[in-house]
């Protein structure tokens, strides 16, 4: 999976894809390949429909996939400009996994749109689910891109815990409940959006009251709290903070301040909101044969890892400082490393921590790629 932050112009952005929505793509950086996309829509009807048709329409804009494909019931489902239908019968001799793996390779540069509303009344089953799953852990294996739009029910929960990103469509707003691989600090934002008498989704940048309603829903699900008990602290109606944690009204700046008083912290927190109990790195980089890649660089944590594939019979020199304590895990391959009184050798899985003198070299034994991640601990 690749992606490149500063590029999101042109069919290979990185050797990534685009939404083809500008404020959205600006925000997550494009789409790692082999990405599981679920759209959450609050609304049922003729506004989700609009919703679904203009990230089709954004999607099919853009020259980021060489082929796009949409599922439909057989003979049902409007025509989606750049996606070829690709029809599904509930029941027949093919399952949705071996109907869309028969119509095409899944991998780097394909698009594929599920509207699973009208194939899971369809398909009331649990074969149907199963079929779910198995198809998002190939794709993300594979390289293809799934744009998945189900209703924000509790079948959709289970999609929503393989997708890497995740978006909830409600009231007018887009919130980005989860976007694996990014920044922490794009998690809850939310973009205003409108589908134009045309059909065009229009998406708006990120504002100040969204990300105070980012912090606020934050802060008050963290602690336990009814966002009437949160309105009472600063007498205001709990109305007035359902529409601010929407991002549909700005509280007063004297209100802001006094509920950070009273929640004991400050305005710049309020609004970044509490840090999230993970951070995701994607291995873009890794791809490239002899080229370290940071996955993981902090100061708080005193924590750096690094990817690298060592091409066969080649070798590889750290890229860490020889003080620091070492560790070593080998995703792929047998790779013997050079210390300055051992030469240990490992295979596929192994691991082996350094405590002192650090690493002068790794070298690829096999006659095949070898894949080895790197660690300090300083």
């Amino acid at each position: 999976m690749t992606r490149e932050a500063d590029r999101l112009d042109g069919a290979a952005v990185g050797g990534n894809a685009r939404f083809g929505i500008a404020p959205l793509d600006d925000l997550l950086h494009g789409l790692y390949w082999g990405e599981n996309v679920f759209w959450g829509l609050a609304e049922d009807g003729p506004a989700a429909d609009e919703l679904v048709a203009g990230v089709l329409g954004a999607a099919g804009r853009t020259d980021s996939f060489r082929r796009r494909l949409r599922v439909t019931l057989a003979g049902d489902g409007p025509p989606a400009e750049g996606f070829d239908p690709v029809p599904f019968r509930p029941g027949g001799a093919e399952d949705l996994f071996d109907a869309l793996t028969a119509e095409a390779d899944l991998t780097v540069g394909v698009a594929v749109a599920i509207d699973l509303r009208p194939l899971r009344a369809a398909s009331p089953d649990a074969s149907f689910e199963r079929d779910i799953a198995r198809l998002a852990r190939f794709t993300l294996r594979r390289g293809a891109v799934i744009h998945w739009f189900d209703s924000l029910t509790e079948e959709g929960a289970g999609l929503q815990t393989l997708a890497q990103c995740v978006l909830e469509a409600r009231s007018g707003q887009l919130r980005i409940e989860r976007a694996d691989g990014r920044g922490a600090e794009v998690r809850g934002a939310m973009l205003p959006y409108r589908v134009t008498p045309g059909g065009e989704l229009v998406a708006e940048a990120t504002t100040a009251a969204s990300m105070l309603g980012r912090g606020l829903r934050a802060v008050r699900r963290q602690r336990g709290w009814t966002q009437a008990h949160l309105a009472a602290m600063v007498g205001v109606s709990g109305s007035a903070i359902s529409q601010a944690e929407r991002g549909q009204h700005a509280l007063s700046l004297e209100t802001v301040v006094d509920l950070a008083a009273k929640l004991g912290m400050s305005v710049d927190h309020l609004l970044r909101g509490l840090p999230p109990p993970y951070e995701l790195s994607r291995a873009d980089d890794v791809g490239r044969p002899g080229q370290a890649h940071h996955l993981v660089d902090s100061d708080a944590l005193r924590l750096r890892t690094a990817g690298i594939r060592i091409p066969p019979r080649g070798a590889a020199s750290p890229i860490f400082r020889r003080e620091y304590p070492q560790t070593l895990l080998v995703g792929s391959g047998l790779v013997q490393v050079i210390l300055p009184s051992a030469r240990p050798i490992l295979r596929q899985g192994d691991a082996l921590t350094v405590h002192s003198g650090g690493v002068h070299s790794c070298r690829n034994l096999g006659d095949d790629e070898a894949l080895v991640f790197w660690q300090e601990h300083g």
